[in-house]
């Protein structure tokens, strides 16, 4: 049994090896850690006068919601790879962490700079898996599977904008990639099928026979009855489209058009002590933490104010509970 050491929380940094990258609700656990304790310490590594958090970074933002000073964890020394596979292999099968965080790590794991095209975080040459079958059979996971994974990079990130807003699907957005074999046709038919509001079987009928007949990305969207409207966050973001326009035009279906002020007014300032139906109001604020579209906007809010997103949720959270009574103000 490894030794556990009780460490100041002010101490602790968020490994960059660390597979969670995008917001994740901790009011549930916080509670449950209050209640019945932590069950299991958080695995940390020493980088100069701090440890990052390689195991528990849940644990760890729980604690901070709590407001509680140092946390039972377990010190290990390791190299940023060991740091990214610890990581990796406590998290790969869990249904709470996005497509995209896994297939990031799996990239970095890989050395795949191709498919990491703005990623900063990348793992010294001689600690990179040499195949996907290497890191495969380290993680316990098929070759099939490994390259299933990393099928979020090869889209466009205006494509992924649509699959994180339920405009279309994972399985539809593999399919649009493979059969444009462009970035700029895949984004544009991904764009026609999330407006014509198909599904899976649907698109999977369109493209089968469109390949069968040897058809185009236009022929196809010639089919979906016009050109598209839909606009994408990314688009506006990198100066494609006048953002004025996209506020004021009353045809075009902008997604993740929630800006993030307000965003953070609602889940902050939300009033407490009400139901709707049957949601409570702490079910009503954990689902819009989690829900994509909102990620996506705490992320271009952090980004804005120069925060990290766990700080901005952090913020939320401790508001919340502090409004219900759970924790007293640090005031």
């Amino acid at each position: 049994m490894k030794d556990i050491v009780y460490i100041d929380l002010k101490k602790l940094v968020k490994s960059p090896y660390n597979v969670r990258v995008e917001a994740s609700m901790v009011g549930d656990l916080a509670k449950n850690i209050k209640k019945n304790g932590l069950q299991q310490p958080i695995v940390v590594r020493p980088v100069k006068d701090k440890y990052e958090v390689v195991e528990g970074n849940r644990r760890w933002r729980a604690f901070e919601v709590n407001q509680m000073k140092k946390i039972p964890a377990i010190v290990e020394p390791m190299s940023d790879s060991q740091a990214l596979k610890r990581s990796l292999s406590e998290n790969i099968m869990r249904s709470d962490i996005s497509i995209d965080e896994k297939a990031r790590a799996i990239a970095i794991c890989l050395g795949r700079t191709d498919l990491l095209k703005n990623e900063k975080i990348k793992l010294p040459k001689n600690e990179v898996y040499k195949s996907e079958r290497e890191l495969a059979k380290d993680l316990g996971l098929t070759h099939q599977a490994i390259n299933s994974m990393l099928e979020p990079l090869r889209q466009q990130k205006e494509t992924r904008e649509l699959v994180k807003d339920g405009r279309i699907t994972e399985a539809m957005a593999k399919n649009i990639r493979q059969f444009a074999q462009d970035g700029e046709k895949e984004v544009k038919l991904a764009k026609a099928i999330a407006q014509a509001e198909l599904k899976v079987i649907e698109v999977n009928d369109l493209l089968m026979k469109a390949r069968k007949n040897n058809k185009s990305v236009d022929d196809v969207i010639k089919e979906l009855k016009g050109k598209t409207e839909v606009i994408t966050e990314a688009e506006v973001k990198d100066n494609k489209i006048d953002k004025t326009k996209v506020v004021t035009g009353v045809k075009k279906d902008v997604v993740s058009s929630v800006g993030a002020d307000e965003l953070l007014k609602d889940i902050i300032n939300e009033p407490t002590g009400e139901t709707t139906g049957e949601v409570t109001k702490e079910e009503t604020i954990s689902v819009t933490i989690d829900d994509n579209s909102v990620v996506t906007a705490i992320q271009k809010y952090a980004d804005e104010k120069k925060i990290t997103v766990e700080d901005v949720v952090i913020k939320a959270v401790k508001k919340y509970l502090i409004e219900e009574k759970y924790l007293e103000s640090e005031n």
